[in-house]
C-alpha cells in the first residue's frame, strides 16, 4: 500500500489534487477512477490479491469438507445464534465506545477530532449491527482461521501460506473453536488493507508533512480497491459454497457488520493496550469504514 500511495505522489501534483470520489464497499468506482486506482496500485499487485481471495476460499472450503467429522461437520445458522452474535457486537460497541469517550481529552487534536466523529456516529453502528438479527440467513457456520489478517499470511513470491492457526490467543481455546461464518476471516484481511494504508500514508507523512493533504483522500479508495480484488478472487473460487449467502443482500449485511466488529474490536484493544499509534491507525480506519457504510 506505501508503494501506491508513493505512486500517487510520484504522479504530481495535478494528479493527486483530481482524487477519486469516496468507495462505496458494494459498489465499484466509476470506470476512470478505477483504472487511476488499478494504475498506482499495480496490476500485478492486485492479481495477487486476487490469489490471496482464492486461496483464503480454498481454505475455508477445506475446513467445511468433511461433515461426517462433527468438529468440522457446517451447522445452519438460526435466529438464536444471530442474536447471540448481535448482542455480542452491540456489546463491543457500546464497551469501545464508552472508553473511548473517557479517553477524548488524553487525545490530540486530530485523534479527538476523529474519535468525535465515532461517537456521534453510534446511532449508526448500533443500527448496523442490528441488521445481523433482523431475519434467519440462509447461511452455515464453519471452522475458521479465526484471527486472520495480512500479518498471518506469509508471501512466498509467487503464492501465499497461512500460519498462526491458534486463532485469537486472547480468547479461551474452547472459545476459539466454535464454529463461525468464514467471512468473518474475509472482513479481518479486508480490514487490515485499510490498516497497512493509513499506516503507510503516515509513514510518508512523518517524512513529508507536506503531502499530507494530497494523500488524505487516496488511502480509502486504494484500501478498498484492494479490498475489493480480494474480495473478487474469493467469491469466484467460494461460489455456491454453503458458507456464502446465495442472497447479496445478506452478504453484505454479513461483510459489513463483521468488518465494522473487527475495527471495534482493534480498537478496543488499542485504547486497553495503551498504543498510541494503533489507537490513530484504529480511528483512521473506522472513520473509513463508517464513510464507507454511509
Amino acid at each position: 500500500m506505501a508503494r501506491a500511495l508513493e505512486n500517487v505522489l510520484a504522479s504530481g501534483p495535478e494528479a493527486t489534487a483530481s482524487p477519486p470520489a469516496p468507495v462505496r464497499l458494494q459498489s465499484a468506482p466509476p470506470r476512470e477512477a478505477a483504472r487511476t486506482l488499478a494504475r498506482h496500485l499495480g496490476h500485478f499487485h492486485l492479481e495477487m490479491l486476487s490469489l490471496l481471495g482464492t486461496r483464503t476460499a480454498q481454505l475455508h472450503l477445506a475446513l467445511a469438507s468433511d461433515p461426517a467429522d462433527e468438529r468440522f461437520a457446517p451447522e445452519p445458522f438460526s435466529l438464536l445464534y444471530q442474536r447471540s452474535a448481535y448482542q455480542s457486537m452491540r456489546n463491543l460497541a457500546k464497551r469501545t465506545l464508552a472508553t473511548l469517550r473517557s479517553r477524548l481529552a488524553g487525545l490530540g487534536d486530530e485523534n479527538a477530532l476523529q474519535a468525535r466523529d465515532i461517537l456521534a456516529s453510534e446511532k449508526t453502528m448500533l443500527e448496523v449491527f442490528s441488521r445481523f438479527a433482523a431475519k434467519k440467513f440462509v447461511t452455515v457456520k464453519t471452522r475458521l482461521h479465526g484471527d486472520l489478517t495480512l500479518s498471518r499470511v506469509l508471501y512466498t513470491g509467487k503464492d501465499f501460506v497461512f500460519g498462526d492457526f491458534e486463532g485469537d490467543t486472547g480468547k479461551p481455546v474452547s472459545e476459539r473453536r466454535i464454529k463461525r461464518s468464514p467471512l468473518r476471516d474475509v472482513a479481518g484481511l479486508c480490514l487490515s488493507m485499510l490498516f497497512a494504508a493509513h499506516a503507510g500514508s503516515a509513514r510518508l507523512c512523518r517524512e513529508r508533512q507536506s503531502d499530507a493533504a494530497a494523500l488524505a483522500p487516496w488511502v480509502e479508495p486504494l484500501a478498498f480497491t484492494a479490498a475489493s480484488a480480494l474480495w473478487s478472487g474469493y467469491r469466484e473460487k467460494a461460489a455456491g459454497a454453503a458458507f456464502v449467502p446465495a442472497s447479496e443482500e445478506t452478504l453484505w449485511t454479513m461483510f459489513h457488520c463483521f468488518l465494522l466488529e473487527h475495527a471495534l474490536g482493534r480498537l478496543s484493544k488499542a485504547l486497553a493496550g495503551d498504543l498510541p499509534d494503533e489507537v490513530t491507525s484504529s480511528l483512521a480506519a473506522l472513520t473509513g469504514i463508517m464513510r464507507a457504510l454511509g
